[in-house]
């Protein structure tokens, strides 16, 4: 062979390892920064094609919606995305007015966000009914999102749609009163016949009581303005207590309810911590905050590419206890010590 051939051949040669090791190099570079995020997760990455439209929308202001409002703004800060960078958040209410419930899903149904956070049952109701099934729907402070038509259970459900129930604990609430009023007999509560949540907690709840041997005297209430006699019949049905399900219209009145029952000595409590500052004698309450949190979670995971519909629906995963003792002590109610080393004592508002 020639000379200058053989020089070619390992000129090539050198040109072609030279290659192999540059790609080698860029190889290695793509695996580490591949692992880099890997490691990172997704809690530290962005979102493509941000920032992302989220809105909040509710049919009401209630403590319950407050606290699961600030819960999703919490939980989305903590994720790691950044306002403004990923994601902007539009808050829509409609104040109780469900015609103005209406107009706010006909403008989303317009501005098409690519996210929609559900608070409570008739707002997850009309955004079932009047968006396109395109716009994820992630739902909170909902009793029973079967009932709501959401779907069939908590893992079958419709594939644009998931979130947290915020079903109280019942059984626990019994026992709360057999603990501190070992001999009672008769319980009572308030109930909207027109909101799903309402009756979905009113049976719950019987349910529970007839299971401990309580009986339940449930009073219907239709409006604000029927709440003061609701109440008021409600407390002259001798009962050992009132536990007063959570719902949107009683949750309106609720400081008519505190004072009716007051006034009548009847000891109240209810599944909404923020009650018993306002004069409730004790909370056996889910955490609406931990649950909005919860929801926020939920919703990144959707927004960084996981099918709601392979998200099962869960359940608020805190209930804490609060105890008002001097709103216990005017109605008479003397609350276990044992009881009191757990709770959360809180004193009523001036």
């Amino acid at each position: 062979m020639k000379w200058g051939a053989i020089m070619n051949n390992r000129y090539l040669a050198g040109r072609l390892s030279m290659m192999l090791l540059v790609l080698c190099l860029l190889s290695g570079i793509l695996l580490f920064s591949d692992w880099e995020n890997r490691n990172t997760g997704p809690v530290s990455a962005h979102l493509q094609n941000s920032p992302r439209e989220l809105w909040i929308i509710s049919s009401v202001v209630n403590a319950n919606y407050e606290q699961a409002q600030k819960g999703i703004l919490a939980g989305l800060q903590d994720s790691g995305l950044k306002q403004g960078q990923d994601y902007t958040v539009v808050i829509r209410n409609a104040q109780g007015d469900m015609s103005t419930l209406t107009s706010i899903m006909d403008a989303a149904a317009a501005a098409q966000p690519d996210l929609i956070f559900a608070i409570n049952t008739p707002t997850l109701q009309a955004a079932l009914q009047r968006l396109s099934p395109s716009i994820p729907l992630v739902f909170t402070n909902i009793a029973d999102p079967m009932a709501a038509g959401a779907g069939t259970s908590y893992t079958e459900h419709l594939p644009h749609v998931t979130g947290l129930s915020s079903l109280s604990d019942f059984a626990g609430m019994v026992d709360l009163v057999l603990q501190i009023k070992p001999q009672a007999k008769r319980i009572g509560t308030l109930f909207v016949p027109a909101e799903v949540n309402s009756v979905v907690y009113k049976d719950h709840l019987e349910k529970a009581a007839v299971a401990r041997g309580l009986q339940l005297v449930s009073v219907p209430v239709n409006s604000s303005a029927e709440m003061t006699e609701a109440a008021q019949m409600l407390c002259s049905q001798k009962l050992d207590a009132i536990c007063q399900i959570s719902d949107n219209l009683t949750g309106e009145c609720m400081a008519t309810i505190i004072k009716v029952s007051q006034k009548a000595k009847v000891p109240l409590f209810t599944f909404v911590s923020d009650y018993v500052a306002e004069g409730a004698a004790l909370s056996w309450a889910r955490d609406y905050y931990q649950g909005g949190k919860d929801a926020a979670s939920v919703a990144v995971r959707i927004l960084r590419g996981e099918n709601p519909q392979s998200i099962p629906f869960a359940t608020f995963s805190h209930t804490r206890l609060f105890v008002n003792p001097d709103a216990a002590k005017a109605c008479g109610l003397s609350i276990p010590p044992a009881l009191l080393e757990k709770a959360e004592i809180v004193s009523s508002k001036d």
